[in-house]
């Protein structure tokens, strides 16, 4: 919690983040009919009611609640890992790596339904385990707190489908090797409360089938090079990467430590699985192995987004760790000196918000100067780039302390000319995202606009990134700072 409070009081909102606050104060109608985000609306109820306890402008208080169902997360994935290998120390080696992650900081502290998820998540997973590591049928109240976990899981969001499918066909599993068929309904018989979304449901498989197969990071063949091939590797096997936050690290570090890390659980997975009997011991050697490495099944997408398996993030290093009881002695030290290795490094990156770029770029300062600025140069409008959706972070914060009633309008990288007939205005820049980028020289080059730069914020090549990652995000940002404003005067010829 120390961490997390650290960690949010540095932090702005971000795109996602204005857009989950946008969408909690609409009435409960439209958070149920919005179908603008693909995901289902439960976590935005329960943010609605957030908001009518602690305020909207409160965000340390609202990342301070989403961390307690993370920590929570945490103590049941301790009490899992003990359950499996009955080792306290074990599993508060593991408890200890996951504290240190920087991306558990990120995730803890965001205001998304990541801390809501990875809590059920972690829940349902101590469920399964529970009713895995019995010899004997579950008694009532177990199959009661199985129904509940298993329910609120798959209310929170379509990763947690996933992670109960995963837990169901372990149990339905474990009871056709008994030759007890009575369970299998009530292993998979919480799927049926997702009818309360059915409308939903049906709109995101819509949208998942009608994305095109070729959206993918995938490698640029005509472009083919190390780059390429590093930044296919590091979105394919990214939750592996997350475990080091390599972006903060040096080049060496950052690409070997992971490949070594990603080496050390292949040959613990693989050397395990040939060695595990059909009995107790066995079974909780597969459930562990299951869920810590569920992710790959989105390797060949090119693309394996972590926020979607957290579970893993938590059992990959306790997998290695437990591993090591039954490796050989050499496996098992390498194994020992890499996850002791890995908490070290991470340490220093546990509570300072560089985990992801736009944690960086001060996003309430920006708004805070903007209007200021404006108010300077007697402008009644404010233009924000619309190629980035962290943008609306900056317009919201400008909307909730606008005391000058301006006019604040997103442009499309795609405008029409109408839009600068409003006269002179201040422009806000974001750096590009998703190839998607509006120039401000558009407005001298085709409009004959007057334009001068005002101020700028985080430049990109002062990162605290090393090259490889540097280099990715000026790939993509079209200009030199994160963030830039401008004022433009003149009129359309």
């Amino acid at each position: 919690m120390a961490i997390c409070f650290n960690y949010s009081s540095k932090i702005s909102l971000w795109g996602d983040e204005a857009f989950s606050l946008q969408l909690a104060e609409k009435s409960w109608n439209q958070i149920f009919n919005n179908f603008s985000d693909i995901h289902l609306p439960t976590y935005f109820f329960l943010l609605k009611i957030l908001i009518s306890v602690f305020g909207e402008s409160n965000e340390i208080l609202l990342r301070l609640f989403h961390s307690i169902f993370f920590s929570v997360g945490f103590f049941i994935g301790y009490k899992t890992i003990f359950l499996l290998s009955r080792s306290p120390q074990k599993a508060l080696l593991v408890l200890l790596f996951s504290i240190f992650l920087p991306s558990f900081a990120f995730y803890a502290t965001n205001l998304r339904m990541y801390a809501v998820l990875f809590f059920f998540s972690m829940w349902y997973i101590f469920r399964v385990a529970v009713i895995i590591a019995k010899n004997e049928s579950p008694t009532k109240q177990e199959w009661a707190l199985y129904l509940i976990a298993s329910s609120c899981l798959i209310l929170t969001d379509y990763p947690g489908i996933a992670v109960f499918f995963v837990g169901s066909i372990l149990i339905i599993f474990k009871f056709s090797q008994l030759k007890n068929s009575n369970f299998i309904f009530l292993a998979l018989s919480p799927v049926a409360i997702l009818l309360i979304y059915s409308i939903h449901v049906t709109h995101a498989l819509s949208s998942i089938l009608s994305w095109p197969t070729n959206s993918g990071p995938n490698i640029l063949i005509s472009k083919f090079s190390i780059f390429e091939l590093a930044k296919w590797g590091y979105n394919a096997f990214r939750p592996v990467f997350d475990l080091f936050s390599p972006a903060q690290k040096n080049m060496l570090l950052a690409l070997v430590f992971p490949g070594f890390f990603a080496l050390a659980l292949s040959l613990a997975l693989f050397y395990t699985l040939s060695k595990v009997r059909r009995n107790y011991q066995g079974i909780l050697v597969v459930f562990m192995a299951i869920f810590a490495f569920y992710w790959v099944i989105s390797i060949p997408s090119g693309h394996s987004i972590t926020r979607a398996f957290l579970p893993s993030l938590f059992l990959m290093p306790a997998f290695l760790l437990l591993a090591s009881s039954w490796l050989p002695h050499p496996l098992a030290k390498v194994n020992k000196v890499l996850f002791a290795l890995a908490i070290i490094t991470n340490i220093p990156h546990a509570s300072n918000p560089t985990f992801r770029l736009y944690n960086i770029i001060p996003y309430k300062a920006i708004a805070s100067d903007s209007l200021l600025i404006a108010k300077k140069e007697n402008l009644n409008n404010i233009f924000l780039s619309g190629n980035s959706l962290n943008n609306l972070s900056i317009k919201r914060y400008i909307e909730n302390s606008n005391n000058l009633q301006l006019d604040i309008s997103m442009i499309p990288p795609n405008f029409k000319s109408d839009l600068l007939n409003k006269g002179d205005f201040l422009f806000i820049s974001h750096m590009g995202e998703n190839n998607r980028f509006l120039d401000y020289k558009t407005f001298i080059n085709d409009y004959g606009k007057k334009v001068l730069n005002i101020k700028n914020y985080v430049l990109l090549d002062n990162l605290p990134y090393n090259k490889l990652w540097k280099r990715q995000i000026k790939e993509i940002g079209f200009q030199e700072y994160a963030v830039s404003i401008y004022v433009v005067r003149g009129k359309i010829d």
